[in-house]
């Protein structure tokens, strides 16, 4: 299903499935998504893009299921202010959120507790806050780059698991890496951020052997070595 060109979106009367995918996109007046509350499934991706005047994502909240390999895609709303709700969402193929300028505030996704491939958040450059506070497992890459406004990664607390590339870069004002204390295994890692100076929050994954691949900690304010983190020499 695709929704274009619409001014508002009212009640809507889906309570169980929605597919082949769902597309809310290129709708110049659109200000708010807060319906579909009783909506359960989607069978397919659910595609959020390109609303110029969108301000607020808010519901999604009886979501518990986008199948069928479906993803989540949020990207280049250029006035969206906020992402929340989704908070029945368990688990789902992918999320991709990138290019909404003007986004400062992710608080959704509560129950969310695994992505079996990505999860991509880049390129949206006022992000502030951000929350997955259940989210344990990746099942692929987690790329987290040119976020601009964000200074920790404090919303990934219960994170313990990435399958494939870890990606912190470009980050301009990420001064530390606390709220990764719980990770404990990836593949390859990648940490390149100019204001970077405390590594300290994955000293529980290298102590515990758990990069499987590479290791490179390159153009932070501090790059220690894995030897370093080991023994406790993890900040300026």
């Amino acid at each position: 299903m695709k929704l274009v060109d619409l001014n508002y979106l009212d009640s809507v009367g889906y309570n169980t499935l929605i597919g082949p995918g769902f597309h809310i996109q290129q709708n110049e007046n659109l200000a708010s998504i807060s319906t579909f509350n009783n909506l359960s499934q989607i069978d397919g991706d659910l595609n959020l893009a390109q609303n110029p005047k969108l301000l607020s994502i808010t519901g999604f909240n009886a979501l518990t299921e986008i199948s069928n390999a479906g993803k989540l895609l949020i990207n280049r709303n250029f006035e969206l202010n906020e992402i929340v709700g989704f908070d029945n969402l368990n688990s789902v193929f992918d999320v991709k959120i990138w290019g909404n300028t003007d986004l400062t505030e992710i608080n959704a996704f509560s129950t969310l507790s695994s992505i079996i491939e990505d999860l991509e958040i880049y390129s949206n450059e006022n992000l502030s806050s951000i929350s997955f506070n259940n989210l344990a497992s990746i099942g692929d890459t987690f790329d987290f780059n040119e976020n601009n406004s964000i200074s920790n990664l404090e919303g990934f607390s219960s994170l313990t698991t990435i399958g494939g590339d870890f990606i912190i870069s470009n980050n301009e004002n990420i001064s530390s890496l606390n709220g990764l204390s719980n990770l404990n295994s990836v593949f390859n890692i990648s940490i390149g951020n100019p204001n970077l100076s405390d590594l300290c929050g994955i000293t529980n994954l290298i102590q515990s052997n758990g990069v499987a691949g590479e290791y490179f900690v390159g153009g932070n304010l501090f790059n220690p070595t894995m030897s370093d983190i080991m023994n406790g020499n993890c900040s300026l």
